[in-house]
């Protein structure tokens, strides 16, 4: 099992939910709504020893943005790449790759997938988005990994 997928099973286990809402307020991360313009969805800045999620308030809220943040706390706590850019702050793309699995392996397990394949099939990419109330990328990346894993869908 690699090892973005069990560190977010690891949280899961932990805290008893995959809720990033209920994670965030387990570990005491402050959650911030700010209007960041049109391209950045939220970021992860660390005060002293206090972390705050800022989140855009011009996008509609969605707990993957959370749970993106997240990936970032629990797997890139001690990188400092934030670059400048245009005014946005990021990370270079395969820490946001990285993020991005961690989101869709916290916000769709395996079984919660395997649960729905298996009521019916198939399912295409976007009806499995419109029914987790997720991102297709999220259900792409997550696929993806079943696939690596040798997992029959």
């Amino acid at each position: 099992m690699d090892k973005i997928k069990q560190t977010a099973l690891n949280i899961i286990t932990k805290f008893q939910t995959n809720d990033p809402l209920k994670i965030i307020e387990c570990l005491n991360i402050i959650i911030v709504y700010d209007d960041l313009g049109n391209s950045l969805d939220g970021f992860l800045q660390q005060v002293d020893k206090h972390f705050i999620i800022h989140v855009n308030t011009r996008k509609p809220p969605c707990p993957s943005v959370i749970a993106h943040e997240l990936g970032h706390y629990f797997l890139h706590q001690s990188i400092n790449h934030f670059k400048v850019s245009k005014s946005s702050l990021f990370f270079p793309l395969e820490i946001e790759q990285e993020a991005n699995q961690f989101a869709s392996e916290l916000l769709l397990t395996d079984d919660m997938l395997y649960s729905m394949l298996e009521s019916f099939h198939p399912y295409s990419i976007q009806e499995l988005a419109s029914h987790f109330e997720l991102p297709v990328h999220l259900i792409e990346l997550k696929l993806a990994t079943l696939s690596k894993d040798d997992y029959p869908l």
